[in-house]
């Protein structure tokens, strides 16, 4: 009885996993790219705290960036005509 619907369930589960695997891939890049944004501003953080910044500012500070830098990448791209077009 399930047998002429194997293929579709199949397909939907091949395409779960590798949508699975996409946002585990997006998860990491964006984690990495806020490590290394943080590494590099490692300095500059740690004399806001030796000025007297209160822990919460230094961590919005630090937390900030990388999603203003990973938002603000499809819109550059975008405006200056590196998106995919359809053929």
């Amino acid at each position: 009885m399930g047998l002429p619907l194997f293929p579709a369930r199949m397909a939907t589960a091949t395409l779960g996993v590798l949508g699975l695997i996409g946002a585990m891939l997006s998860v990491t890049g964006i984690f990495g790219m806020a490590a290394y944004s943080i590494s590099h501003r490692l300095k500059e953080l740690g004399i806001r705290m030796a000025l007297g910044a209160q822990r919460a500012q230094v961590l919005k500070a630090s937390l900030s960036r990388p999603p203003i830098v990973s938002g603000s990448n499809p819109v550059t791209s975008v405006r200056s005509g590196n998106h995919p077009r359809h053929a």
